[in-house]
């Protein structure tokens, strides 16, 4: 099986970790590599606040309908 690579989601989009770090997710039945998953850092998480305050104001526009 081929391991899916995931990578931070921010902006609308996919992004490698500045780091380029991924941490292998095993399956616990046979400790096969199921997934690699983004080991993201304080830049990251401030990459993501910050472009979750620039979506935030037309976010918080939309309505239900």
């Amino acid at each position: 099986m081929n391991a899916k690579k995931i990578d931070n989601y921010m902006g609308g989009k996919c992004v490698h970790p500045i780091t380029g770090e991924y941490l292998p997710v095993h399956n616990p039945a046979d400790d096969s590599t199921i997934a690699t998953v983004a080991l993201s850092t304080s830049p990251d998480v401030a990459a993501a606040v910050a472009a979750a305050e620039q979506a935030l104001p037309a976010w918080s526009s939309l309505t239900i309908k």
